[in-house]
């Protein structure tokens, strides 16, 4: 008869979350269409796993693990009119801090 390691498997429903996490649903939005103009939400997306056992059969040591992260970000839109796609960028607080910053570094060189 053979004993079933009970963290046999632990990291498999973090992972099976993660990856229905991680489609083109996340990713993109559901289109919203009016008058003829059809836009497309999108998002940046970043996603990180995790995972863990153990086990020390000399001192009867056991583990576990576990762990999952996703950010997601706003990046734009698909802009569809007349045929023509067209793809506008979100201007998010991030982007513009990005912007001023690497202003000030260039400004601050050039002196």
């Amino acid at each position: 008869m053979t004993q079933e390691d009970p963290h046999q498997g632990a990291a498999e429903p973090i992972l099976d979350r993660l990856h229905r996490l991680m489609s083109t649903a996340t990713v993109f939005g559901d289109p919203i269409e009016h008058d003829g103009l059809t836009v497309i939400p999108a998002a940046r997306v970043v996603a990180g796993g995790g995972g863990g056992r153990g086990v020390d059969q000399g001192a009867q040591r056991e583990g576990d693990g576990g762990g999952a992260g996703l950010l997601a970000r706003p990046a734009g839109a698909l802009v569809i009119n007349d045929g023509r796609v067209i793809w506008k960028p979100a201007i998010t607080v991030e982007s513009v801090a990005t912007l001023v910053l690497l202003a000030i570094i260039w400004l601050a060189r050039r002196r």
